[in-house]
């Protein structure tokens, strides 16, 4: 596998486990305690950025290391009338 075949395998990995935090849906009880008591900073920097952000209606905004995209997809929730989002 070439060096730039594992940096992609690397990242995409690390952007699914980052997903993870997020859905609770699929885990059991231990699981989301974990993710709420240990990474629960995660899904209030998610929150207070979109929040510090507003009105996003109409603006256009640039995700620098978006990873999957789920902060560009929230922009987009709140009404960004472009948005950008670029990672490795």
């Amino acid at each position: 596998m070439s060096v730039e075949d594992r940096v992609r395998s690397h990242f995409h990995a690390d952007a699914e486990r980052f997903d993870a935090i997020y859905d609770d849906e699929r885990k059991g009880p231990l699981s989301r305690w974990i993710d709420n008591v240990w990474r629960g900073v995660v899904r209030r920097r998610f929150d207070l950025t979109l929040d510090a952000l507003e009105p996003l209606a109409g603006k256009s905004v640039l995700d620098v290391g978006c990873g999957s995209g789920r902060y560009c997809l929230a922009f987009a929730d709140r009404g960004a009338s472009r948005i950008v989002g670029v990672d490795l």
